[in-house]
């Protein structure tokens, strides 16, 4: 009995054990992060292949051995891409990489497949026009006065000295003859005559050697070719900007046709995508690099600030400032943070509204509980909330709030008042907001503006303003007359 509730115990350890490694194993996979996995080896065709789309790294090297391959790269954003090697081309990529009226280079199509490419992705190399960018030489070599390069130089130069040579042994043995014929008698004349004609030909049987040897074993080596030199392929990496700045402001020369996030044909506004092809100069833009087409329509509710196009993680939504709050399902549904920074993104500060007369329109990010689903009240876990708030300086009234005129600021007093605007709350005075470091259940920072700071800014130049009392923003009271001092005849009475 005890054997078998001992064997029970160790299976049961090793199925447990088992479980729990699995469980903690995809745990661990799922907290890495994703990317593209390309394994790159000897299986046809040769060259870097996508095995498999948001993976770990992990699991990347695991696919690769099973396909007996190893890991080329784990591709985190598309800037990683095998495709956007600076040393893989496309044949288009390449063909194209001089321009067609270059006066010396043109570009070279490698035979080769890379096993660090891509299929299909050669290296290019830089080839010289026929003709092209000769120079002059100095000191000509016989009839040669130009070359292209080196490889031109170095067999003019072998040569013209293989030819001066041939001709110095013939002159040299025609010396020797004649010694030899002239020596008569003198058996020292002619043994120099004799010594003369065999060096001139064993000089000459030398240099006929070398050329028959080399165009034995290999007759390239008599046409030195300079090394083709690998080009550099030039990326354009984008810095993340939307769509409509890339085609207005920028000015690239094309741009991709709109799409959505799952691949459809889409139109050039906020939730469709485009891929960014060739720069302002003509360039090709890094594979894989797309931009965001932030267009909205901003037509009804704008005293809750302008309409803007937010990226959330599930899709993209046009929405107003006012419109952000904590408990907005259309917000999570989109997989959209409320956060300051997200609010801070529709300010658009302090702008010229006429001669002298100005309008500041800030987003106000706050955990005001009247302004984040009306419940009046903090919340620790609340992640807030944002408001619009405008205020004009000067005589001009602003009408950019359709039918709602935002205060024009003539005295500090007139700070208390401003509204901040939320689709929550509607209206909510700058003064009656939970000021910027404190208020209770705030955990931390209540918003990221406040009327002391607003105050004390003085944004319109009314004042000088002040925080006074903790009550109001108002001009800070002049200072007191101190009494004349007393001299030693204030007592004397006339």
């Amino acid at each position: 009995m005890y054997r078998k509730l001992f064997g029970l115990i160790i299976t049961l350890s090793f199925i447990f054990g088992g479980v729990f490694y699995t469980a903690s194993d995809n745990i661990v996979s799922a907290q890495e992060k994703k990317c593209d996995c390309y394994c790159t080896g000897s299986i046809k065709p040769k060259g870097v292949k996508k095995v498999k789309s948001q993976t770990t790294s992990s699991l990347c090297a695991q696919v690769c051995r099973k396909k007996n391959e190893v890991v080329a790269v784990c591709a985190y954003s598309p800037k990683d891409a095998p495709s956007n090697s600076v040393s893989c081309f496309t044949q288009e990529q390449c063909s194209n990489h001089f321009r067609k009226d270059h006066p010396i280079f043109t570009s070279k199509f490698g035979a080769e497949q890379p096993s660090d490419c891509p299929v299909n992705y050669h290296s290019c190399y830089s080839k010289k026009k026929p003709g092209a960018g000769k120079v002059n030489l100095s000191v000509s070599i016989g009839t040669v006065k130009t070359v292209n390069n080196l490889g031109e130089y170095l067999p003019a130069m072998y040569k013209w000295l293989l030819g001066s040579g041939s001709v110095i042994a013939v002159i040299l043995i025609m010396i020797g003859g004649l010694q030899y014929a002239l020596g008569g008698l003198s058996q020292d004349q002619v043994a120099k005559a004799k010594k003369r004609i065999s060096n001139a030909v064993i000089g000459l049987v030398l240099m006929v050697s070398v050329v028959i040897i080399l165009t034995v074993v290999n007759p390239q080596l008599l046409k030195i070719e300079p090394p083709a030199m690998p080009l550099i392929k030039p990326l354009v990496l984008a810095d993340g900007q939307s769509c409509e700045y890339y085609r207005d402001q920028v000015k690239y020369k094309k741009i991709g046709e709109p799409k959505t996030r799952d691949g459809k044909k889409g139109q050039k506004k906020c939730g469709n995508y485009s891929d960014l092809i060739e720069d302002e100069k003509g360039q090709r833009v890094a594979d894989g690099l797309t931009c965001a087409w932030e267009g909205c329509s901003d037509t009804g509710d704008k005293q809750n600030g302008p309409m803007k196009c937010l990226h959330g993680t599930n899709e993209d939504r046009c929405t107003r400032c006012g419109e952000l709050y904590d408990g907005n399902s259309d917000i999570s549904k989109a997989g959209i943070e409320i956060s300051g920074a997200l609010c801070s993104k529709y300010s658009r500060g302090t702008q010229p509204l006429g001669r002298n007369s100005t309008v500041r329109e800030d987003c106000v990010w706050t955990k005001d509980g009247d302004l984040n689903q009306g419940i009046g009240v903090m919340k620790i876990t609340s992640k807030g909330a944002c408001g619009w708030m405008t205020l004009a300086c000067g005589v001009i009234e602003y009408t950019g709030m359709g039918g709602i005129k935002p205060p024009t600021i003539k005295t500090c007093r007139e700070y208390d008042d401003v509204p901040v605007y939320n689709k929550i709350e509607g209206k909510e005075l700058l003064d009656d907001l939970d000021n910027k470091g404190s208020g209770v259940g705030c955990a931390g920072s209540c918003s990221n503006i406040s009327i002391q700071e607003v105050c004390a800014d003085d944004p319109c130049n009314v004042g000088p303003c002040s925080w006074v009392g903790g009550i109001h923003c108002q001009q800070p009271p002049p200072p007191s007359t101190p009494p004349p001092p007393r001299t030693i005849y204030d007592h004397i009475k006339v």
